[in-house]
């Protein structure tokens, strides 16, 4: 009886696997581009920073995409990409197929946030998308 149940558990997780995998649209044999933030875990109000994140094209094939940088509140979820001068938040890229590129967005720290913001960048290439968050402190 044991075993019935057991295998009706394995059976029922892959198939939750398969079926999220599938509703999602990924899977590793899917994948043609990772990435990877490069952001620090603090910044000084008044600062001057790049916030990167590395784009890896694991494709064999040249692609061009599209990365954007969202600010938000972490108090309400709301944007505040205008307080840090985030001038470019859409940025366009090429990368050779099996290397890696950069994304820079300049940014500015404002005097009047104080409270940790969430920074996402959405990466686009093609219909594929990923979507990737850190939060940063602010510090005085």
């Amino acid at each position: 009886m044991n075993l019935q149940i057991d295998m009706k558990i394995v059976l029922h997780i892959a198939f939750l696997v398969f079926f999220v995998g599938s509703a999602l649209g990924q899977s590793k044999a899917d994948a043609i581009f990772s990435v990877t933030l490069q952001m620090p875990k603090s910044v000084k109000q008044g600062e001057h920073r790049n916030l990167s994140a590395k784009i890896k094209n694991i494709s064999g094939k040249e692609f061009s995409g599209m990365a954007v940088l969202e600010i938000i509140s972490t108090e309400n979820g709301r944007p505040i990409d205008g307080w840090f001068q985030n001038i470019f938040p859409q940025q366009y890229f090429t990368i050779e197929g099996d290397k890696s590129g950069l994304v820079n967005f300049d940014v500015h720290v404002p005097y009047n946030v104080s409270t940790p913001v969430k920074c996402k960048v959405v990466v686009n290439v093609g219909q594929k998308m990923i979507s990737k968050e850190a939060i940063i402190k602010i510090q005085k």
